[in-house]
């Protein structure tokens, strides 16, 4: 059975390579105690917490900017808006990937999901 410290240094390793995108090879497992850990994973919570947000920010700033995108080029010609998207992907080259489109415009995962090419 793995000790509370053994717990929460495990969790602080995974939480840690989420938020950051790399593991904390450098904190010592040996000296660290589980306050540490306690205050550490609090803070990453925190930092994963404003993350989301600004997240969450951006994204609603590239849907109105795409569905800003959509809109002009039906009026410029598209007709409707499965064209604007075909010719959105065109102007990407997703090879009609409405997923990588999402990604390369900045687009909440799964936003063009209902938007058959």
């Amino acid at each position: 059975m793995r000790s509370e410290k053994d717990e929460l240094g495990a969790t602080y390793w995974d939480f840690y390579k989420e938020v950051h995108g790399i593991r904390p090879r450098w904190v010592n497992h040996e000296k660290a105690t589980v306050e540490w850990y306690r205050a550490s994973l609090e803070s990453l919570q925190r930092e994963a917490d404003a993350m989301w947000q600004e997240q969450q920010i951006r994204e609603g700033e590239a849907v109105a900017e795409f569905e800003k995108s959509v809109e002009s080029l039906i009026a410029s010609g598209a007709g409707d808006r499965a064209t604007a998207i075909r010719w959105l992907h065109e102007a990407n080259d997703t090879n009609y990937d409405g997923e990588y489109l999402c990604y390369q415009l900045g687009l909440p995962y799964g936003y063009l999901r209902n938007d058959a090419v």
